[in-house]
């Protein structure tokens, strides 16, 4: 059984406790060009809103963090192609 969560509920979940459900527009831009070229999102479609949210809990400027699996796996190659360096030691929803 799938069961789907919103962005709320995985925040719970993941413990994530200031956030912005909407990711800033360069960052957006360039995700959605690694999710195009992904073999796990390529095929479906996928937006990066549905894997990230903006948080807020380490500094006030805030930084990615993923909800998902594939978003783990998209900000690790979005750190290498733009050598960045946020955190992907994190706990994430397999989903």
């Amino acid at each position: 059984m799938n069961v789907k969560l919103t962005k709320i509920e995985a925040c719970e979940l993941l413990k994530i406790n200031t956030y912005d459900t909407a990711i800033p527009q360069e960052f957006f831009n360039k995700m959605q060009e690694i999710f195009d070229n992904m073999i796990e999102t390529k095929m479906k479609n996928e937006s990066p809103l549905n894997h990230f949210v903006w948080s807020y809990d380490i500094n006030s400027f805030g930084s990615p963090r993923p909800l998902t699996i594939i978003g783990l796996i998209a900000l690790d190659k979005y750190n290498e192609k733009y050598n960045c360096n946020y955190n992907t030691e994190i706990k994430v929803l397999d989903c």
